[in-house]
């Protein structure tokens, strides 16, 4: 039999597998699709996970739009919400941010790690944190001679969730502030 059509061009037989083969690609193509919006669909973006009301009321003056960037990188998705007080200038004024990331690797476990780091960057009085979130870290820093804190906490297996708190100078009242803003963010993940 000869396989070639009128023009020369070579003609190849219908087939079922072909159907079969293109069928299944494309199956296979879906699913992926699917799975990776599912994966991603609940996720939330940071600035969701703080209300400017909850931003003015942790450092206790008013706060001006928030400031969301996109902090994705390695093996997982994650973004920022930093709000400012519209008081005193950029340098001075106190401020509050709030990083989820959302991991593809297991955190559990990685609060030890995430304390040593803090101890490295020079926070002092670095304390694992109870009863919030699956494991939680604080340290407290000073940044051109402002306060600074840090909470750091695991919820799950998959998102870590950073409360950077700057000019509240007691810092038992920045590490209550930067509870309260993990818990209300917690309650909407």
């Amino acid at each position: 039999m000869n396989n070639t059509t009128h023009s020369g061009a070579i003609a190849f037989p219908s087939s079922n597998i072909h159907t079969k083969l293109l069928a299944t690609l494309l199956l296979v193509s879906f699913v992926f699709l699917f799975s990776v919006h599912a994966r991603a669909a609940g996720r939330k973006d940071a600035c969701t996970l703080i209300a400017p009301a909850d931003a003015q009321s942790a450092i206790g003056e008013p706060v001006g739009a928030p400031r969301a960037e996109n902090r994705s990188f390695g093996a997982g998705d994650g973004s920022s919400c930093k709000y400012r007080s519209t008081t005193g200038s950029a340098l001075k004024a106190k401020s509050v941010s709030l990083t989820a990331h959302y991991s593809q690797t297991d955190l559990t476990g990685s609060i030890d790690g995430i304390a040593q780091n803090l101890k490295a960057s020079g926070f002092k009085d670095v304390q694992k944190i109870a009863g919030i979130g699956s494991a939680a870290v604080w340290g407290a820093n000073s940044v051109l001679g402002r306060p600074q804190g840090e909470l750091t906490v695991i919820q799950g297996k998959s998102v870590m969730l950073v409360i950077l708190i700057d000019g509240i100078p007691d810092e038992a009242d920045a590490l209550a502030r930067a509870k309260s803003i993990a818990a209300k963010a917690i309650g909407k993940l």
